[in-house]
């Protein structure tokens, strides 16, 4: 008798009922499947299926999709490098309590004007939208400076 082919996954959510279970459909995007807590989704041998905590649903998902994600290591945010085909430990990294995952965060450049006397500009995509806020707020631009910075953005 041959085992099914998600056994593991079967009996990690008969486990552990808390578990979130995401599939994929056709080779195409990762998505949770919506049963109720208490329940055992089928898991038909012809889809993907992942399983990991609720705290981590967010990072996993967004993982599975192809994003960046990194891990806490003793408060040191370290990038999960593993594979999505080749995951060398997933069911232990994502179901266990080890690690703390998060969504990489995604820098991107923005241009503020800081004035001498300390006020700012709200950080903007480009240097003309800022620089549009200064002559807004009626200042003229040898009182004021240009910076080009680096900010951290929601995926």
């Amino acid at each position: 008798m041959t085992a099914h082919k998600h056994a593991a996954m079967i009996k990690a959510k008969a486990d552990n009922m808390d578990l979130v279970v995401f599939i994929q459909h056709d080779q195409t995007e990762w998505e949770q499947v919506l049963i109720n807590k208490n329940c055992i989704p089928s898991f038909d041998p012809d889809f993907n299926y992942f399983l990991c905590l609720p705290q981590h649903k967010e990072a996993c998902l967004h993982w599975l999709n192809g994003g960046e994600i990194e891990y806490d290591n003793m408060k040191n945010w370290i990038a999960y490098d593993l594979t999505i085909d080749n995951p060398k430990y997933p069911l232990q990294d994502f179901t266990g309590l080890e690690f703390n995952f998060r969504i990489k965060p995604r820098k991107e450049k923005r241009h503020i004007y800081i004035s001498k006397l300390g006020a700012t500009t709200y950080a903007k995509k480009t240097k003309e939208e800022a620089a549009r806020e200064v002559s807004i707020m009626g200042g003229s631009f040898y009182v004021w400076k240009h910076y080009e910075i680096e900010i951290e953005v929601e995926v």
